[in-house]
C-alpha cells in the first residue's frame, strides 16, 4: 500500500483548503503570542520607568536626563539598584549620555566634598536640635 493514499490530498493540488486554514490559523496564533509579548514588555519597561523617574526627580535630574540615563541602562541591561551605589557604573552611564559629570555626580551624592559638607550640615542641625533641649 501507498503511503500517499492515506493521506487526503489530492495529488496535483498541494494547497487545498484545509492546508490554508490550518496554515491561516497557526499564523494568527503565533501573530498574537508576538503581539503580547511585546506589549508586556512594553508595560514592564513603562513600570520601570516610572519607579526610575520616582527614585531620580528629588535628586534634582529633570526629565529629559532622566530619560536618558533610563534608555542607556535599559539598553545596556544595567540594574538601577547598581548604577545608584557604584561610582563607578554612574561615571560611565554619565560619559555615556553626555552629561555633565561633576553637577550628576553630587546629585546623585558620589562627590565627597558634597557628603562631608552635607554631613557636617546635619551634624550643626541636631546639635541646635539638643542645645534647645
Amino acid at each position: 500500500m501507498d503511503i500517499t493514499k492515506a493521506f487526503k490530498f489530492n495529488h496535483g493540488q498541494v494547497w487545498n483548503s484545509e492546508l490554508q486554514l490550518a496554515l491561516a490559523i497557526l499564523l494568527g496564533i503565533i501573530f498574537l503570542t508576538l503581539l503580547a509579548i511585546l506589549y508586556l514588555r512594553y508595560t514592564q519597561k513603562k513600570q520601570r520607568y516610572k519607579l526610575f523617574l520616582h527614585e531620580m526627580s528629588p535628586r534634582g535630574f529633570n526629565e529629559w536626563e532622566i530619560k536618558r540615563i533610563f534608555n542607556y541602562l535599559h539598553r545596556h541591561d544595567i540594574d538601577s539598584k547598581l548604577f545608584l551605589e557604584s561610582e563607578k557604573v554612574a561615571t560611565e552611564v554619565i560619559h555615556a549620555c553626555s552629561l555633565d559629570e561633576e553637577r550628576s555626580l553630587k546629585r546623585l551624592g558620589f562627590d565627597t566634598k558634597y557628603l562631608i559638607e552635607r554631613f557636617l550640615q546635619k551634624q550643626r542641625e541636631l546639635r541646635k536640635k539638643w542645645n534647645k533641649k
